[in-house]
């Protein structure tokens, strides 16, 4: 199956989403990147992805704000990732989200390559591979 899904990933951390983006790439995944919630939400304004893999403390705009500003236009699958899931807020936000739907850094290779593989395969099924 190609891998020819859109995957945006949103992290202040440039460490975070190159190690995202090598171990993304390397399997064919598209990539974008932005650098807080603010920057995520204006490209989800103009573009379409299927999947976001999303950092909850940043400046401007945190994660799960921004996720919910895109979730009202489009609705990709969003996972998000924290190296601070101890944090009293962070953990609060985090009491209404899934596990599977978040994870703590440092990020594991090959649970973030299961997540997108899961992804390209519910949108091949439901023919809603977009470019």
């Amino acid at each position: 199956m190609e891998n020819k899904i859109k995957i945006l990933l949103v992290d202040d951390d440039e460490k975070i989403r190159q190690t995202l983006r090598d171990i993304l790439e390397e399997k064919g995944y598209l990539i974008d990147e932005a650098r807080d919630g603010e920057e995520a939400y204006m490209i989800m304004r103009n573009d379409f992805h299927h999947l976001i893999f999303m950092d909850i403390k940043m400046p401007h705009l945190d994660g799960f704000l921004s996720a919910t500003f895109i979730g009202l236009k489009h609705n990709p699958e969003v996972i998000f990732i924290t190296g601070q899931a101890k944090d009293a807020e962070v953990k609060r936000i985090l009491e209404g989200v899934p596990s599977s739907c978040w994870f703590e850094k440092p990020v594991d290779p090959g649970k973030i390559l299961e997540i997108a593989r899961r992804t390209a395969e519910k949108f091949a099924k439901e023919g809603e591979q977009k470019k």
